[in-house]
């Protein structure tokens, strides 16, 4: 019974990471609209390029309509819906 059960386990989770990597290969215009992507990716691949600076708005920003963060992001991710 211990052995079917870690079958399945092993099975299900190598399904979903399929599943996973299936849908950001085949629908990369739809997974760049996502929460996790837009901010968490885009922020750690500034970070990695060296430019923090543009995590942040600028002082007395109103708007991040064109926000350094915003404009870099639409950079990496081209498929980004706009708004």
């Amino acid at each position: 019974m211990r052995k079917i059960m870690a079958w399945l386990v092993i099975s299900w989770g190598l399904l979903v990471v399929l599943f996973l990597g299936f849908l950001d290969i085949n629908f990369r215009d739809k997974t760049q609209r996502s929460d996790y992507v837009t901010a968490f990716y885009v922020a750690g691949h500034l970070v990695a390029d060296g430019e923090q600076q543009d995590l942040y708005p600028p002082k007395g920003a109103r708007s991040f309509k064109n926000a350094p963060f915003v404009v870099q992001a639409r950079r990496i991710l081209p498929c980004m819906l706009p708004g």
